[in-house]
């Protein structure tokens, strides 16, 4: 059986930060699915969702590296269920301009929306608030290209 008592308590909090992180990117995104259907701007909810996974779970860990990993690590598995919940919409219509637009564009976008959050509030937490209002703002924008262009 494992002993946590071994590991440097520092150790075991970063483990559970992390496994935390990554169950919140999980459990989100059946979260922000539901709340799409019901309201009109779900990127609003999505971009807060985000930046409370960096703030409260992923700046606790003090390691640089293990931030940048475990945040691109809730980025990956955070489009993987969004992905998912659009999947049936691709099948349905079979068409890879959707592909691109639903897949692909939208990975990008929160890769730099996870890194601008991680970025912004490297050495000062309260500029997390900044990024945020940055990345709602380049969300709804990128939103509006999906819905002109596909």
């Amino acid at each position: 059986m494992f002993n946590k008592d071994c590991l440097p308590k520092d150790t075991c909090q970063e483990k559970i930060c992390a496994y935390l992180a990554i169950l919140a990117a999980l459990l989100s995104g059946f979260f922000l699915f539901a709340l799409e259907q019901v309201i009109f701007w779900p990127f609003i909810f999505e971009e807060i969702v985000k930046a409370s996974i960096i703030f409260f779970f992923i700046l606790k860990i003090d390691n640089k590296t293990h931030k940048i990993l475990l945040s691109l690590a809730v980025w990956l598995v955070f489009i993987l269920v969004e992905n998912i919940f659009y999947l049936p919409q691709f099948i349905a219509q079979d068409n890879l301009s959707l592909f691109y637009a639903r897949f692909i564009g939208p990975s990008i976008l929160h890769l730099i929306t996870f890194s601008s959050l991680l970025l912004f509030s490297w050495s000062y937490k309260y500029l997390i608030i900044f990024a945020l209002i940055i990345n709602i703002f380049l969300h709804y924008y990128f939103n509006l290209g999906i819905i002109h262009f596909f």
